[in-house]
């Protein structure tokens, strides 16, 4: 058993048990991790590494919603042409890129505010956003029974063949 005074056993929790692994367990206390208050086992890390994470955030999550932002803009010039899947595709992109807007504007203030694991969350739910809107283009893509790849060839010395090589490829 355990070695300490019975006062310490008792504030630790520690029962006395007969059973021999009971007995086994009970000689070493369990280990304990000291942590600063408000710190993050990775905060090392994340101090060494903040320009590196930043620059790839705003690639990331600022130039991903700007691209939905102009697949949307360019969805709604091509409405007059007949578009693939459900009609309120076009609403939910648009609530979706509205969200990531909004979530990325609480995301910037909550970062200069000290409140910055709800600026990380910010930051996790524009991700799996991005990441749904990437999925919706599946229903753009829905409409393709094959791919024809034309090769041209490229300056050189060589004369030109008679036609472009043509590849055909099955999806």
């Amino acid at each position: 058993m355990y070695q300490g005074s019975r006062s310490s056993e008792q504030s630790l929790g520690w029962v006395k048990d007969p059973s021999p692994i009971t007995a086994l367990a009970s000689r070493t206390p369990p280990p304990r991790i000291y942590l600063p208050r408000n710190s993050c086992p990775f905060s090392s890390q994340q101090k060494n590494q903040l320009p590196t994470h930043l620059i790839g955030a705003f690639f990331a999550l600022f130039v991903g919603n700007l691209y939905f932002w102009l697949q949307l803009f360019l969805f709604w010039r091509m409405r007059s042409l007949p578009q693939p899947g459900a009609p309120w595709i076009g609403p939910l992109r648009l609530g979706l890129c509205s969200l990531c807007t909004i979530l990325m504007v609480a995301m910037v203030i909550l970062h200069s505010w000290p409140l910055r694991s709800a600026s990380a969350a910010c930051e996790w739910a524009i991700a799996t956003l991005l990441f749904t809107l990437f999925g919706l283009f599946a229903v753009d893509f829905s409409c393709l029974d094959s791919c024809t790849l034309c090769l041209q060839p490229g300056p050189s010395l060589s004369p030109p063949p008679a036609s472009p090589i043509s590849l055909q490829i099955p999806l």
